[in-house]
């Protein structure tokens, strides 16, 4: 008897024999989702209307990327008009960035992504997920 609630088959045909769960979960919301959609293209319902939730949710995604940035584009490029007009004297991360996107530093040595070798924003340490690979790490605390 077929556990469609813990082990639908749908998600467990794959050749590798692993289940799809065990690769999205390392992705964020968006790729995830794509993934699983690919991942059981053809083996629930019609392969067309899977590739094409599988489409949207990439599309989705690099929308956010190139919604993030646009967004740091524009306060890097505010806070050089502001440095142009005397009203900051000192650019630093803290005047362009909003907090959560400083650098974490620990000991002035920041922690870099096992996955990607890029430093670790201070959301990233915080939430366990690289921004940038999105692939999980330890929380900050289990680096020291």
């Amino acid at each position: 008897m077929d556990d469609k609630i813990n082990n639908p088959p749908h998600y467990t045909r794959h050749p590798s024999g692993i289940e799809c769960i065990q690769v999205t979960e390392h992705f964020n919301f968006n790729l995830g989702n794509a993934i699983k959609y690919i991942w059981r293209c053809g083996l629930k319902g019609d392969e067309l209307e899977d590739l094409k939730k599988a489409r949207w949710y990439i599309d989705r995604e690099i929308r956010k990327r190139e919604e993030e940035v646009d967004q740091v584009i524009e306060r890097i490029r505010r806070g050089l008009e502001q440095s142009r007009r005397g009203e900051i004297t000192e650019l630093d991360l803290e005047t362009l960035l909003p907090e959560d996107e400083v650098i974490a530093l620990d000991d002035q040595r920041p922690e870099l992504c096992p996955g990607c070798g890029l430093i670790l924003s201070a959301s990233c340490l915080d939430c366990g997920v690289c921004k940038s690979c999105h692939i999980s790490h330890p929380p900050s605390h289990e680096f020291k």
